[in-house]
């Protein structure tokens, strides 16, 4: 449990140092409009994303940075799949996009583009976990390492695996289910790490 709770807590710190560290200076006026925060809901088709993805696209949170920084960043709910996202890549049935963010190559974050799936019916969740790291240890890719954060069970866990692609591109993956939620997210961050 405590390896659980040291491991959410580190996610955590690491994507608030990101997002603080990519986030607008409040201190200084930016005429040029490359960030832009919405709360308003925004509704569009959604782009392809399948009937797993089903609703109008609502974003509640935008920073965009692709001018300065080369990068974009949304929240919200039945977000499109962006092109850059590989579309043979596996999704399970009734996924919701919460989160999408876009690097394009040179960004100060690195050519990358990262979801969150959220799925709401957590009764496959074991069934995802298997499912997902199935597709890594025995696709095509270089597994880096599988860390079993929180044994899997249906109640809760937090599996991340760190692996490379035939295109040397790296993938983050972590899927993970807290004991007190009625959801589990599937988190993808595919990024060109060669310059690190």
């Amino acid at each position: 449990m405590l390896n659980r709770l040291l491991s959410v807590a580190f996610v955590c710190v690491v994507s608030i140092a990101v997002l603080a560290a990519c986030g607008s200076d409040d201190d200084k006026s930016s005429d040029d409009g490359a960030t832009e925060e919405t709360t308003d809901t925004e509704a569009a088709e959604t782009g392809g994303a399948g009937e797993e993805n089903d609703g109008e696209e609502e974003i509640h949170r935008t920073i965009d940075r692709l001018d300065d920084e080369g990068w974009i960043f949304h929240s919200g709910v039945h977000l499109t799949i962006p092109d850059e996202f590989p579309s043979d890549y596996p999704k399970l049935d009734n996924y919701n996009v919460v989160e999408r963010s876009i690097g394009e190559p040179g960004s100060t974050l690195y050519e990358h583009v990262k979801l969150i799936f959220r799925y709401d019916d957590t009764s496959n969740f074991l069934e995802a976990v298997d499912f997902y790291l199935d597709y890594y240890e025995n696709g095509d890719f270089d597994v880096e390492y599988v860390d079993i954060h929180v044994e899997p069970t249906d109640e809760e866990g937090f599996v991340e695996v760190k692996a490379f692609d035939t295109d040397d591109m790296t993938h983050y993956f972590i899927i993970d289910k807290l004991h007190s939620d009625d959801f589990y997210q599937v988190h993808i961050n595919i990024r060109d790490d060669e310059k690190l």
